[in-house]
């Protein structure tokens, strides 16, 4: 083990000096910017992009088609920035390149340089009126569909090995959209009979019409309000460690087009916009899987909590299928003037059987934002039925061009709850700040404390070296408390656990279609060490062709120690996961466009665990096609 990594180290640094000189330009792939996003997520929680999140990093923006909110909701710009573009655009209309940008105010060349790959300058869609035939004909269609599986993914349960999802997406002229998504995970059917009825393992779909002040949704959808305390769905891009990260925007509603099988709500919603009011209005009702209850003494049934996983593999999984029935009503109101947002929400949220002694439940909040020359405020309260208090506030300033800071505080009682059964998190308060001391260096700092003794202190520098390589060094200390049993006493003893993080990420790109990247972290707690390695190298070609390859070596002293590691995937996916023991593993995920409107991946992989003696094979292959 020692000499594979050893050597490794020795391949990675030859190949680093190799191409040292050569000059070339380098930025930030959407793959960095999803696995930012994660890597600021708990180790043990699985982030939930749906395509729109994922469209968004890992296609061109049509920034003379996008909605303002879709501005606000870019992550790679700051609010200043995206303020000044929203206010560009009402002035003086359609954007025709990248320089046009650099003219505009918080804007510079260098910025413009970094995401002028992710915009698209073509002109605004005209909007045209439709026949019957031209519906059918002069639409978009986007047909997807994924097979993966591993050599233990069954484990003896009902269905096959096999991991399937299938989606279909439709689209007129970005007003009229539909979707459909099937999923199957390993070890489930994808039909069966469950109490005499017929059932598919999991199908979403939606239908939306975006109007020029009116947007319409029905089936599947998210919505999002506030600041996440009264009503969330879905991910957002922040959260992370950089100043000006943690202020969220919402999208009211949009359609659900991801894999989750729990975190969206089902129905109708409608989303008007007159100037500067937005009304919004939803209704929803899904049956949840749960595990119901009986009260010995008065025989009632209940339940304690959600079922979220949408695994049905076995009898007993399959038995919490739709044991509840969930009913959630909501409205929003905003109001935007000039440099001020505010927003207004209600939710009621009703069960059919209670959830351990009610069945009803109600939150509203008020939010706002308020944009100054140097700094935005932002904050929200929320308050619930059983008199349950939530708030948050935040401030963000940027003194001058080289110091960004941000300050966030989080309060809520015990009694609270919120209606989409979000998380609020403990009460804490942040500091975050991003300095530019010199050129070409950036360093970040974070610092997380709450009131049941957890602490996060993260620290990262980000040097690049030069035109065509960068690197990232990151620091990461957290302390946990923890609950343990004292043997002669059997009392609960409250202990905290400390652990610490290094990771050093050097990535290089000596020819526009090659790029080369190193990682080395390691992980120390308590008196347990960890560490893991990888290379990647990965081609991507103006045909389209792309191929990554991967080589990862890992030795920890047991699960304590276990290390999450982000993966590309093929697309509309990702995977992270924990190595720990000693092994190594690899990948190799290649992307083919077969034909003129049809896209192919494959990713192989396996996983060897020497001290455990067991391997674990996967395989994806996806196919793709836009009509």
């Amino acid at each position: 083990m020692k000499f594979v990594s050893v050597n490794i180290v020795a391949v990675s640094i030859a190949v680093f000096l190799a191409f040292y000189n050569v000059i070339a330009y380098s930025q930030e792939s959407p793959d960095y910017l999803i696995e930012s996003i994660v890597d600021e997520f708990p180790d043990d929680e699985e982030v939930g992009f749906d395509d729109y999140d994922l469209d968004l990093l890992s296609n061109k923006i049509k920034i003379n088609n996008i909605t303002d909110n879709e501005i606000l909701g870019l992550p790679f710009l700051t609010l200043f920035q995206k303020n000044a573009l929203i206010a560009y655009r009402k002035e003086w209309g359609d954007i025709h390149s990248p320089m046009e940008i650099a003219m505009i105010d918080c804007f510079d060349r260098e910025l413009v340089n970094k995401i002028a790959s992710h915009l698209d300058f073509s002109l605004k869609t005209k909007k045209y009126k439709y026949t019957p035939k031209q519906i059918l004909t002069n639409a978009e269609y986007d047909f997807l569909l994924r097979v993966s599986a591993n050599n233990n993914s069954n484990n003896g349960y009902d269905g096959d090995r096999h991991k399937v999802l299938a989606k279909l997406k439709y689209n007129l002229d970005e007003r009229l959209k539909m979707g459909l998504t099937f999923e199957k995970d390993a070890g489930e059917r994808f039909f069966y009979v469950d109490n005499g009825r017929f059932r598919m393992e999991h199908i979403s779909g939606f239908m939306s019409w975006t109007g020029d002040k009116l947007n319409v949704l029905l089936g599947d959808y998210y919505v999002q309000f506030g600041q996440g305390l009264s009503m969330w769905n879905g991910t957002y891009f922040g959260g992370g460690i950089e100043a000006s990260s943690q202020l969220r925007i919402p999208k009211r509603i949009k359609p659900n087009t991801s894999s989750d099988e729990a975190n969206y709500l089902r129905g109708v919603a409608a989303d008007l916009e007159l100037k500067s009011l937005t009304l919004t209005a939803y209704a929803s009702y899904r049956e949840k899987d749960a595990t119901v209850y009986v009260n010995e003494v008065t025989g009632e049934k209940y339940f304690r909590s959600l079922s979220k996983t949408g695994y049905h593999r076995n009898e007993n999984e399959r038995s919490k299928i739709a044991q509840v029935k969930e009913f959630i009503a909501g409205a929003n109101v905003g109001y935007s003037f000039n440099t001020l947002m505010l927003s207004a929400n209600i939710n009621c949220l009703k069960y059919d059987i209670p959830c351990v002694s009610e069945s009803t439940f109600l939150s509203g909040s008020l939010s706002f934002v308020k944009i100054l020359k140097y700094c935005y405020l932002y904050g929200e309260a929320s308050l619930s039925n059983d008199m349950g208090f939530a708030a948050m506030a935040g401030w963000y300033i940027q003194p001058n061009p080289y110091l960004n800071i941000e300050l966030l505080s989080r309060y809520s009682t015990n009694g609270y709850h919120n209606v989409s059964n979000s998380d609020v998190g403990d009460n804490t308060f942040s500091i975050r700040a991003t300095m530019y001391p010199v050129k070409k260096l950036t360093m970040m700092v974070s610092v997380n404390s709450s009131d049941n003794s957890n602490f996060i202190f993260n620290a990262r520098s980000k040097f690049q070296m030069t035109r065509f390589a960068f690197m990232y060094l990151d620091y990461k200390f957290s302390t946990k408390s923890s609950e343990n049993t004292v043997d002669d006493a059997k009392l609960p003893l409250n202990t905290m656990e400390s652990k610490h993080k290094v990771r050093l990420n050097i990535e290089y790109l000596p020819y526009n279609f090659l790029t080369l990247r190193t990682r080395l972290e390691g992980v120390v707690t308590g008196g347990d060490v960890g560490c893991l390695l990888y290379n990647d190298i990965a081609f991507r070609f103006d045909s389209g062709i792309s191929l990554l390859m991967r080589m990862t070596c890992f030795d920890t002293d047991g699960y304590d120690t276990r290390i999450y590691c982000y993966e590309n995937d093929v697309l509309y996916s990702y995977s992270s996961p924990a190595y720990y023991g000693s092994g190594y593993a690899f990948y190799i995920l290649l992307k083919i466009p077969l034909f003129r409107n049809v896209d192919f991946w494959c990713k192989i992989g396996d996983t060897e665990n020497i001290d455990r003696n067991t391997n674990k094979l996967s395989a994806t292959i996806q196919f793709r096609t836009k009509i």
